[in-house]
């Protein structure tokens, strides 16, 4: 199981690769599972210094598109549990 901690990344299988980042006081713990069906996707990650959020892969065989205002399920490979 791994773990999103605020901007802080957790990896519950190795406590030593927390990365501390003392600005945030109040974390917010999302947990994530790698679901079976794809366990070489890469899990979230900033793809830059200043980005606000993580960026998700999605877990398809093909490319797709989506048209502005269309809505579409994209599989991400995994699930979160993000707490009340």
């Amino acid at each position: 199981m791994n773990e999103f901690r605020g901007t802080r990344l957790l990896i519950a299988d190795n406590p030593k690769s927390k990365i501390q980042n003392p600005k945030y006081h109040d974390m917010l713990t999302v947990k994530i599972k790698r679901l079976p069906h794809n366990p070489d996707l890469p899990l979230p990650q900033k793809m830059s210094e200043h980005s606000s959020g993580f960026d998700l892969m999605a877990a398809l065989g093909e490319p797709i598109s989506i048209a502005p205002g269309e809505t579409a399920f994209v599989p991400t490979g995994i699930a979160l549990s993000i707490p009340p």
